[in-house]
């Protein structure tokens, strides 16, 4: 996506639409295209982007999402989380509860797509809840509150996870 050309109703909604789609390879290309946009744009791009905050939550799903799809859509939480209205959107659009189930499902789901896919879903989830976390004690309290301590010191203490999981917890 091109940055100067995309707003609120051009290539952006294309992605946003293609989030609902039926066909699951559908949302997850979708899903990686907004990640990689995310990834790159500007701050008034991501507050567009963070309009459908509880879009991109949904497919946050470990058991309807595939751990790649999940794993973008970390991606583009965690680059939301970067500005405070970002972060309001993602709490709002129930980001919190849904990464924690991702590291939760990835870190015990052994028959749940390759090793490399889980690990960058939790690492993705890691990276997003890390940013949700800045200066904000309530979504510090809710993480402590469901279990997500043990959970991401499990995740660090394992040999089984790759380095790749690590880095961003």
């Amino acid at each position: 996506l091109d940055e100067m050309r995309v707003g609120a109703s051009t290539e952006m909604l294309q992605l946003i639409k293609g989030l609902h789609d039926n066909d699951p390879a559908v949302r997850g290309t979708s899903i990686h295209s907004l990640a990689t946009f995310a990834a790159n744009c500007s701050a008034v791009r991501l507050a567009e982007i963070a309009i459908h905050a509880d879009e991109v939550s949904a497919l946050l799903d470990p058991t309807s999402e595939s751990p790649s799809t999940q794993a973008y859509a970390a991606c583009v939480v965690a680059n939301l989380s970067y500005t405070p209205d970002g972060q309001r959107a993602a709490i709002r659009g129930d980001a919190v509860d849904k990464l924690i189930n991702v590291l939760k499902y990835n870190s015990s789901a052994a028959d749940q797509g390759s090793v490399a896919a889980r690990n960058a879903a939790m690492s993705q989830a890691a990276a997003a809840l890390q940013n949700l976390t800045f200066e904000l004690t309530p979504v510090c309290d809710a993480l402590v509150a469901a279990g997500a301590p043990a959970v991401l010191n499990g995740i660090m203490s394992s040999d089984e996870w790759d380095e790749a999981c690590r880095e961003y917890t």
